[in-house]
């Protein structure tokens, strides 16, 4: 038995989780296992274009788990048990409904852990900014080269054919993760481990 959690890092992740049906993670929703470690986290939580990171916890260890291609349904019963009465998803999600007692540490922990990352996160970057200002003059843009043709499934996504040569805009430490480039003037976010560097 697994607990798992799922962190909505975008509106369209929300979007797509409220418009009820099913969602197929990976399918019609970009999915990629959570960032581990405490540097890490505040870093890339604020700044990932994955629109889902998702986290599993099993036998008392709490790793990354790959979800592609599951199904998630909306259990209506079940948030009428939690919440004491019928309400959507999509009420949840949007913070239309009071968070129930049960759940108030929950949102203390999460509420401090949110300012706590975000105050470093901002002290991190703005050391690092003014370190390197007189650097960006200089620096020149990566350039990465398309080695497998892309066909995005999302608004937002950069479709590209190999050969294709794209402008990084923003990137992670990983290959194996979303990244946002720019393409004969579209600006969209694409699977790095279809390109390689020039």
């Amino acid at each position: 038995v697994s607990d798992l959690v799922i962190i909505l890092n975008h509106r369209r992740a929300i979007d797509a989780f409220t418009k009820g049906g099913n969602l197929t993670l990976g399918g019609n929703c970009t999915v990629a296992i959570g960032p581990v470690g405490r540097n890490v986290e505040a870093d890339v939580a604020l700044r990932s274009t994955a629109a889902v990171f998702t986290y599993c916890k099993s036998r008392g260890l709490f790793a990354g788990v790959s979800l592609e291609g599951s199904y998630l349904i909306e259990r209506k019963d079940t948030n009428r048990k939690f919440y004491s009465q019928d309400i959507r998803a999509s009420a949840i999600l949007n913070g239309d409904v009071e968070p129930p007692e049960a759940a108030y540490d929950l949102y203390a922990i999460l509420e401090d852990y949110t300012e706590k990352y975000t105050t470093e996160w901002q002290a991190k970057n703005l050391r690092h900014t003014v370190k390197n200002e007189h650097f960006k003059a200089s620096d020149s843009p990566l350039i990465v080269t398309a080695l497998h043709p892309f066909v995005g499934q999302q608004p937002g996504d950069l479709s590209f054919n190999p050969g294709d040569k794209i402008t990084v805009i923003t990137k992670t430490d990983s290959q194996y993760d979303w990244w946002e480039g720019q393409l004969r003037g579209q600006v969209g976010i694409f699977p790095a481990n279809f390109v390689s560097y020039s």
